[in-house]
């Protein structure tokens, strides 16, 4: 029966430990009824930084203890291992069909991506699950139509050819004859000036706005008249967004609030 999720220890890094690939035994836990309360779990794994002053991967010794002088270790680098490194700037596409800059990204946005079946492509909706900042060397892909890219070494690009590296030795990565996979360059958004802030709210308020004056008479009294203003949309980003403007433009007062009416 598999371990509890009580006995397993928690922190990055520390959810799988794979045996490498060419092992001759493996080894699987099992639970074998005595299995750990809740109170008793194991502290999760904390992550230390600490210096590294090797310059290779060959690493010696001189321990009694180890039967050798030397061992390679050919991992080195952000301890995070991400295959996607790019520039915060890089706008990434959202299911909802904006586009955000990666460096706003947070866990459990949904965002596009891509999954084979069979023998095509297609594009999937995926849920972003970790999001962390890196600062290390990267490199400027320059591509043929004039689009930038600012990626790190280990970021893997969709090509004509498969997954690719932006760089390396003894692994495949990119080269002036690829041609990458994807949804093509973003249209640049409109600049959100006065102008633009005027026709938004012009065509949204006359295409799906009440606004209406009302007179009333009555006797002995001053007279009724009434001015509304209302906006029902089911779109709550267009309202917001329509909310907005208005407080910039100074045509909305302080409390007020678009989906009901206002007078």
């Amino acid at each position: 029966m598999p371990i509890p999720p009580a006995s397993s220890r928690k922190g990055r890094g520390a959810l799988s430990n794979p045996a490498g690939r060419f092992e001759t035994r493996t080894r699987e836990d099992s639970c074998d009824g005595w299995e750990q309360p809740e109170e008793d779990a194991l502290p999760p794994l904390e992550t230390t930084v600490t210096a590294d002053p090797a310059r290779s991967i060959i690493s010696r010794n001189q321990s009694p203890d180890i039967p050798f002088a030397q061992s390679i270790n050919p991992y080195r680098g952000c301890e995070h291992g991400c295959i996607y490194c790019l520039d915060g700037r890089t706008p990434i596409l959202m299911t909802d069909g904006h586009h955000r800059p990666l460096a706003e990204i947070r866990p459990g946005d949904e965002i596009y991506g891509t999954q084979r079946r069979g023998w095509y492509r297609r594009y999937v909706k995926t849920r972003v699950l970790a999001h962390w900042n890196v600062i290390k060397p990267a490199y400027r892909i320059l591509l043929e139509d004039g689009t930038e890219l600012v990626a790190g070494a280990d970021h893997r690009f969709l090509t004509g050819r498969g997954w690719k590296f932006v760089s390396g030795v003894r692994r495949s990565h990119l080269t002036t004859c690829n041609k990458l996979m994807g949804t093509n360059a973003f249209a640049s958004p409109p600049d959100q000036d006065t102008d633009y802030t005027r026709g938004y709210l012009c065509g949204l308020i006359r295409g799906d706005g009440l606004l209406a004056s009302y007179h009333y008479e009555r006797a002995g009294r001053i007279h009724g008249d009434q001015h509304q203003f209302r906006l029902a949309l089911c779109d709550i980003e267009a309202l917001q967004r329509a909310q907005r403007y208005l407080y910039d433009c100074g045509n909305m007062a302080s409390g007020s609030s678009l989906p009901r009416t206002v007078s």
